[in-house]
C-alpha cells in the first residue's frame, strides 16, 4: 500500500480509491459527539447553503456547523463536540456543514471509500488502512477553508501514515504542540462560548472512540456518516 498526504484542496481534484479526509478541529469530533448523543444519523453538507436548503424540506433536522469559524445564521448549534454532547439528539437527524471538513468530503466524491480521520478515532482508522486491499491511499488534510495549510490536520495525517508504516509516534509531545497552535487559541478564548476549552480536550483525546467513521454518498447530494461496519472489526460504540 502506498500512502500519500495532500494539504489543502488547491491541488485537486484528487483521485484515489480510498481517501481519509482529516479534520482535527472540530468537524469529525462534532460528528462523533452527535452520534454519541443519540443522533439517528449525521449528514455532511457541502456548505451552509446546502444545509439550509435541506432544512427547508425537513424542518425537524438539526443544523450544526460553522462558516469562517462561527455558527451560520439559521443554524441550531456551532461546530462543537462539547455542545453536541450536552444535547438530547435521540432519533434526530443532524446535518453538519463546516469550513473545510465537509467540503473536502464532497471534493473526493468519486473515491470508492471515504474515511473521516482524526486523533479521536486514529487506531480504528489505522486498522481499516492496514486491512484494506487498496493499493493507494490518500490522506487529505484540507486545512483552513481548504486553501491554507493546517498544521493540526497535517500532523494527524502524518501520525496516521507513521502508524500504518510502522514508524514511531510520540503523541504526548504532539498534543503539547497542538495546544500552542494559533488555530487552537479559539478554545482558550473566554469570549468564545461556541468553542469551549473542553473541545480541545475532546479533539485531542487519542482513540477516544474505538470505531472509524465512513462518509457514504446517499445519492441525493449529501454524505451520510456511518460507523465502520467491516465484519473483521465491527464497531463497539461509545467512548473509550
Amino acid at each position: 500500500m502506498r500512502l500519500s498526504i495532500a494539504e489543502t484542496l488547491v491541488g485537486g481534484p484528487y483521485e484515489c480509491e480510498l481517501v481519509v479526509v482529516v479534520d482535527v478541529f472540530r468537524a469529525w469530533a462534532s460528528a462523533y459527539a452527535a452520534l454519541d448523543a443519540g443522533a439517528k444519523e449525521v449528514l455532511l453538507a457541502r456548505d451552509a447553503e446546502q444545509a439550509l436548503a435541506l432544512r427547508g424540506d425537513h424542518p425537524d433536522w438539526i443544523l450544526v456547523g460553522e462558516r469562517d469559524g462561527r455558527m451560520p445564521a439559521g443554524f441550531d448549534f456551532p461546530n462543537s463536540p462539547t455542545i453536541m454532547l450536552q444535547q438530547n439528539l435521540a432519533a434526530r437527524t443532524v446535518v453538519l456543514a463546516t469550513d473545510a471538513g465537509t467540503p473536502a468530503v464532497h471534493a473526493v466524491e468519486n473515491a470508492k471509500r471515504v474515511l473521516l480521520g482524526s486523533f479521536i478515532g486514529a487506531a480504528a482508522v489505522v486498522d481499516v488502512l492496514e486491512n484494506s486491499p487498496a493499493p493507494e491511499v490518500l490522506l487529505l488534510a484540507p486545512g483552513d477553508r481548504g486553501e491554507v495549510r493546517s498544521l493540526e490536520d497535517t500532523m494527524c495525517a502524518m501520525f496516521l501514515k507513521n502508524a500504518v508504516e510502522g514508524y514511531p509516534n510520540s503523541y504526548e509531545a504532539l498534543r503539547k504542540y497542538l495546544r500552542n497552535l494559533p488555530s487552537a487559541s479559539v478554545f482558550f478564548d473566554s469570549a468564545r462560548a461556541d468553542a469551549p476549552e473542553q473541545d480541545f480536550d475532546f479533539c485531542t483525546d487519542l482513540d477516544r472512540f474505538d470505531f472509524a467513521l465512513d462518509a457514504v454518498p446517499d445519492g441525493q447530494g449529501v454524505f451520510r456518516v456511518e460507523r465502520r461496519c467491516d465484519a473483521a472489526n465491527a464497531p463497539q460504540g461509545g467512548a473509550a
